[in-house]
């Protein structure tokens, strides 16, 4: 019997093969890109995350793609640096679709509008943004597009990605702005702002930046309301759109006041009530106004209205801790959309903090989890709710607790206290036997594992770390 290596050193083994077949895939990326392109090749017989990404790319494409992508990957792998799996762009993020090798994937997606082909480029100087900017106006652009909306080739592979795309090719085959499918009404006015947005905008930024100057606003207040889920999101724009309009025509309200008139509007209009059932249960009502409207609105009442809103809503909250007030430097209220690729669904996630002792005990009968326990907490602990609106349906998801004085999370838990980083780690075909699987449905932990990449956005967000807990 032939002896048996200790298993450190069968891993150590295993990591220095996968290592040195890395380094042979990468010393001749070309012959394994023409072998992709007429696939030859599986995924798993790739090492490095790069060449399975270009995989994946293939496999997505047509027949007259493949064939745009194998050109300008060999063109590129000679004359630039961006084939590579680093940011595209650092606004953004981690977050799926942000490499510069996914960007050019995405470019690759409308190679039937080139308009020039990837062998007549040569990179400027500069790096890896200047060198992906310049090469997306030599395959898509005969007029200037700003430099903002290099952003869209960088924003994953969905629908609300390929739209936006669709406003880079529109812009560089000369059309105005006006006559894309833009989520507003643009006036001519509103067009030419748009093309005038400052670099660092996101592409949603750049259009209410075109909004809002385009009728007599300024950039104090486009920042205002860019800082608000208006920077995030258009929908139901016809009525947020009259909101936008309000604020432009009062040009001495307060900027800080802006972010709490947006959310209680949010919470007026949109937002589902909870009540006390029969039986103690939790259920969902309509929201309070959802025929708010702006029309003849008097603003020192509706500064009056949001006054005693925000009253009640940290109504019984303990003093927060005086070495570090969390909610002094972060907004109470995340939102953001996400798009599930494989079934092109888009859920609606927000993260919410719980300020009272009633909105923590809601919170712990709906994931039967110990949360009203925090109450006498608060202050040193701020606790937040992760939640998922889909098809007019908010479902809570996950319960994260941040130490305001260390800006750390300490936990974050989902329904029955189950742990995200356990969703992850374990795929559905391995649940069987294990303790969870009875309490957890198949949609809790699809939820969860969902809310945990909307968690990592959050922390990056508001700046704060995470110390992952026992599993």
């Amino acid at each position: 019997m032939q002896p048996t290596a200790p298993p450190g050193l069968q891993n150590k083994h295993a990591a220095l093969a996968a290592l040195a077949a890395a380094k042979r895939e990468m010393g001749n990326p070309r012959r394994l890109i023409g072998q992709m392109r007429r696939g030859r090749l599986d995924a798993g017989d790739l090492h490095t995350v790069l060449l399975r990404r270009i995989h994946r790319g293939f496999a997505r494409l047509d027949e007259g793609g493949r064939g745009a992508l194998e050109a300008l990957l060999l063109h590129l792998e000679r004359r630039s640096d961006l084939l590579s799996t680093a940011w595209g762009s650092t606004r953004l993020g981690r977050r799926p679709g942000n490499t510069l090798i996914d960007g050019l994937i995405a470019l690759t997606h409308w190679h039937g509008h080139w308009v020039r082909p990837p062998r007549t480029w040569r990179p400027p100087r500069g790096g890896e943004t200047a060198q992906f900017a310049s090469l997306t106006r030599h395959l898509l652009a005969r007029y200037d597009v700003p430099a903002f909306m290099d952003l869209v080739w960088f924003r994953g592979g969905g629908a609300e990605a390929r739209r936006q795309q669709s406003w880079f090719v529109h812009i560089g085959g000369g059309a105005n702005i006006r006559t894309a499918d833009v989520p507003l009404r643009l006036t001519k006015r509103m067009a030419h702002q748009f093309l005038q947005a400052p670099d660092d905008c996101t592409v949603e930024a750049a259009l209410r930046w075109a909004q809002i100057l385009g009728q007599g606003g300024d950039p104090e207040l486009v920042d205002a309301v860019n800082a608000t889920r208006l920077g995030r999101s258009f929908e139901d724009e016809d009525f947020w759109g009259s909101v936008v309009h309000y604020l432009v025509r009062h040009p001495h309200l307060d900027r800080a006041l802006v972010r709490p008139i947006v959310d209680y509007i949010h919470y007026r209009r949109f937002v589902p009530r909870e009540a006390i059932g029969p039986g103690g249960q939790i259920v969902q009502e309509g929201p309070p106004e959802p025929h708010f409207s702006m029309k003849s609105r008097s603003l020192p009442k509706l500064l009056r209205q949001v006054t005693r809103w925000q009253a009640l809503w940290t109504e019984g909250e303990p003093a927060p801790d005086a070495t570090f007030d969390l909610r002094r430097r972060r907004s109470a209220y995340f939102y953001c959309q996400d798009e599930d690729e494989a079934t092109g669904r888009v859920l609606e996630w927000s993260v919410q903090e719980l300020t009272t002792a009633r909105a923590l005990a809601n919170e712990g009968e709906a994931m039967s989890h110990c949360a009203a326990s925090y109450s006498s907490k608060l202050g040193k602990l701020s606790l937040w709710s992760v939640q998922v609106l889909e098809e007019g349906r908010t479902r809570r998801v996950m319960t994260v607790a941040v130490d305001n004085e260390q800006r750390l999370v300490t936990q974050a838990r989902g329904r029955y206290n189950a742990n995200p980083e356990r969703q992850i780690a374990l795929p559905d075909e391995e649940w069987d036997g294990d303790r969870d699987r009875g309490w957890l449905s198949a949609a809790d932990r699809y939820y969860l594992r969902r809310s945990y990449r909307i968690l990592q956005m959050w922390l990056e967000k508001e700046e704060l770390e995470y110390a992952p807990s026992g599993r």
